[in-house]
């Protein structure tokens, strides 16, 4: 597969490790403030934690339900670890939390079958 198609999948406690690349993270949306929102992720680890979105304002519209369930397509920034968002897809309000980790958690692991 053409490794520019595909996007790494990420949870908080990745973005140091793919800081500057093109990456999917599920999240619940939290706060929300013009330009810049909180995805609120869970880790395999147990492990809760809060990713800052910079949004542009084309996509403003796209991520604007707090308490969904978003995919978020982004580039992590190198200086603040945020993500700037390229796209968003709403999951609405509920999904299964334990899939969308293990998600993570193997595509990682087992890279060859994701990527």
């Amino acid at each position: 597969m053409d490794s520019s198609l595909s996007n790494i999948r990420v949870d908080h406690t990745l973005l140091k490790q793919f800081e500057g690349k093109v990456v999917r993270v599920i999240g619940k949306l939290g706060s929300i403030q013009n330009d810049r929102a909180s995805l609120l992720t869970k880790a395999s680890d147990g492990s809760s934690g809060q990713i800052n979105l910079l949004i542009s304002s084309s996509l403003v519209p796209k991520l604007q339900t707090p308490n969904n369930y978003y995919e978020v397509i982004g580039k992590i920034t190198n200086d603040e670890l945020a993500i700037r968002v390229l796209d968003g897809i709403d999951f609405g309000d509920s999904i299964n939390e334990k899939a969308a980790i293990a998600l993570v958690k193997y595509s990682n692991k087992c890279s060859e079958l994701f990527y």
